[in-house]
């Protein structure tokens, strides 16, 4: 993936231009790029790298935010598609519209089971400014890690997805699956199970 052309990246070789957006709180940290088979050993596919948070020492939770890219300012449907990983029911995966420096909630990705997720949002914008606008993860970890990757960004709905969320944020939905949707906007690798 790793295409500079979009703000999409699946870690294997670099953050893809992505920025870790610094908060002034004890709790904040940044995301990290691991290899699954070296470090926290979550990731079962051949080698692949992922991005993450990790709760460390004896801190109640820590959180970080990632800001990807630039989006053209003339895509109006754009997908967010991804697979995520979450170690507990307490952790989070919220995904944000990044607008002039405004940034407003587009969706959750939520705690189904230690097995990495795949989520996918469809989300409408009216950027007739031709401002600048990005997408953030924002991660929170009370128990363990949260972790993301191959991270597809895509002009367009999402294929197959039933997944709307538009500019008034009067509606948000989530899908997440355990098996590939095909479509020519999203571009995901098989999803693993985790094996202890």
């Amino acid at each position: 993936m790793n295409r500079r052309s979009e703000p999409s990246c699946d870690f294997d070789d670099d953050f893809c231009g992505w920025e870790n957006i610094t908060g002034l709180s004890s709790r904040n940290t940044h995301w990290q790029r691991s290899n699954g088979k070296t470090d926290e050993n979550i990731w079962p596919g051949p080698g692949d790298e992922y991005a993450f948070i990790k709760k460390i020492g004896s801190r109640s939770y820590l959180k970080g935010d990632i800001k990807t890219t630039k989006i053209p300012s003339s895509w109006g449907d754009f997908c967010v598609n991804l697979n995520y990983y979450l170690s507990d029911g307490k952790d989070t995966l919220e995904i944000y519209h990044i607008l002039n420096n405004d940034p407003e909630s587009i969706g959750e990705c939520k705690y189904i089971s230690t097995e990495w997720q795949k989520c996918d949002i469809t989300f409408t914008t009216d950027n007739t400014s031709g401002a600048e606008n990005y997408i953030k993860f924002h991660g929170e970890t009370y128990t363990n890690i949260v972790a993301i990757n191959n991270v597809n960004i895509s002009k367009g709905a999402c294929q197959d997805s039933p997944v709307t969320t538009t500019t008034d944020f009067s509606t948000t939905s989530l899908m997440s699956t355990t098996s590939d949707q095909p479509g020519d906007t999203v571009s995901v690798g098989k999803l693993f199970t985790h094996v202890s």
